[in-house]
């Protein structure tokens, strides 16, 4: 009899502790700023993408959507650089580089990369051969010479108001002049007057559509070479064509399309957080090639520029590139 007072006791000691326990954890989660989210909620959040990426997160938010029952992700397009005007209604943001993310000036959380791409350099073979031939090997400095000589240069790149692969092109050419991967406000200071003679007097032309612009009929004689992301190659599928030649851009710019929240709303950033895990399942990394990208974090690392650089980057092209 005393055996099994002693046991019933032992039992009932044992269900307060786990409760205490449980209570202790749920205390514990509140103070440390994790909200607890039911999960039978509904909410309804807009994710808003870099432009070359919209169609692949379009087609992850129609099947997360189609998942589950509790979130409905919108998908929408940053048409600026850096689109503070939806800052106020959507969940997330996804720029085409967390150097873009950090000019922004907020004290945004990023989820880490969805996809990735590097830089890459584009001509058509003959044209390039051409330019070898009198230049050497394609570089900046190679391409600072024929922008300095009679004949001028034609490069063309997207456009740094409005896009994070043009910032990275000019990234690319200012950390080669001051040969440094780690690009800082002066570095492009002093690199200013460099960047003009290569790239002012319409050496460089700023187009929304590159890659399109060089795969048409008179790309041959648009350009003499286009520095833009890999994917933007891959998009139109002049990697594929056995007249045109693409290389990786010198020095290095990657571009890592991370998942930024921009919500103070707890609700949404835990509805936004799930489809940033959506958009890291296997099956959805796996038709990032579809759209030219590669996966998330496949593609890192190269030049590094904080914010003022990247302010400074834009400016100079503001009044520089027409």
């Amino acid at each position: 009899m005393q055996a099994n007072k002693t046991l019933f006791f032992a039992i009932i000691g044992g269900a307060v502790l786990a409760v205490a326990l449980m209570f202790a954890a749920v205390a514990w989660l509140r103070s440390s700023g994790t909200e607890l989210t039911p999960p039978s909620q509904k909410i309804d959040i807009e994710v808003v993408a870099a432009p070359g990426l919209k169609d692949w997160v379009t087609q992850a938010a129609n099947d997360f959507n189609a998942s589950q029952t509790n979130i409905t992700v919108r998908v929408s397009e940053a048409t600026e650089l850096v689109p503070s005007s939806k800052f106020q209604t959507a969940a997330a943001w996804i720029p085409e580089a967390t150097f873009v993310a950090a000019s922004a000036g907020r004290n945004f959380s990023s989820g880490g990369s969805v996809a990735s791409s590097g830089l890459a350099w584009g001509a058509y073979s003959d044209k390039l051969a051409a330019f070898q031939q009198v230049y050497g090997e394609l570089s900046w400095d190679s391409l600072h010479a024929k922008a300095t000589s009679a004949e001028g240069l034609k490069l063309i790149i997207d456009s740094p108001r409005t896009s994070g692969a043009g910032l990275a092109a000019l990234a690319s050419a200012a950390a080669a002049q001051q040969g440094t991967n780690q690009l800082t406000e002066a570095n492009v200071g002093a690199a200013t007057a460099w960047l003009t003679e290569t790239l002012g007097n319409n050496n460089a032309q700023a187009r929304a559509e590159a890659a399109a612009t060089l795969a048409s009929v008179q790309g041959r004689s648009i350009a003499d070479v286009g520095l833009l992301p890999l994917a933007a190659w891959r998009r139109v599928k002049l990697d594929q064509s056995d007249q045109f030649t693409v290389l990786p851009a010198q020095p290095a710019v990657s571009l890592d399309y991370p998942f930024v929240i921009v919500t103070d709303n707890a609700e949404a950033q835990s509805a936004a957080t799930a489809f940033k895990d959506f958009l890291l399942k296997p099956e959805q990394q796996a038709k990032l090639a579809d759209a030219g990208f590669d996966a998330a974090g496949a593609v890192s690392g190269g030049v590094q520029l904080d914010a003022a650089a990247v302010q400074r980057l834009h400016s100079w092209a503001d009044v520089t590139l027409r």
